[in-house]
């Protein structure tokens, strides 16, 4: 199944702001409590270029750490949030740019759960979860045949 983007919402308080994933047929996930400012403002979703990186299976409570890093960062940034759903669980890929190279450096430091990441990578990730899993068939006497595709890997 493919991944799709969820939907970030903020909402404040005199507590601070409380960040939430929207995902269809599911509860709201939480992935940031008593912020002082909304990130979703703070977002360029225009922002294509720059540093890659990724969270994949991220969980919420992790997610809710980025928030303090970024929000001290004056280059523009995008963060999103897929989720996919296995078995009736929601599984969660967390992506981050950063356009300028310091301060993505300092993100990658201030958290090891995002491994840098490229567009490259990301493509090749997605045409191997397109890919189909393997048919196995077992014959009337019991031997197991499968089609296989063998890859050799260069020096």
């Amino acid at each position: 199944m493919a991944r799709k983007k969820a939907k970030m919402q903020a909402d404040g308080d005199m507590f601070g702001y409380e960040l939430k994933l929207k995902v269809p047929d599911h509860d709201d996930i939480v992935i940031g409590r008593q912020l002082q400012i909304d990130p979703t403002k703070l977002l360029d979703g225009k922002l294509r270029d720059g540093y890659l990186f990724r969270s994949p299976k991220a969980d919420p409570d992790v997610l809710s750490t980025i928030w303090e890093t970024l929000r001290h960062f004056s280059s523009p940034y995008r963060v999103w949030v897929e989720y996919e759903e296995r078995d009736g669980k929601i599984e969660l890929t967390a992506f981050a740019r950063l356009s300028d190279k310091g301060e993505a450096t300092m993100f990658a430091f201030s958290h090891s759960e995002f491994q840098k990441w490229s567009d490259a990578q990301e493509k090749s990730d997605a045409k191997d979860r397109k890919r189909k899993p393997t048919k196995v068939r077992v014959t009337k006497d019991g031997r197991i045949t499968a089609r296989v595709t063998v890859e050799t890997l260069g020096d």
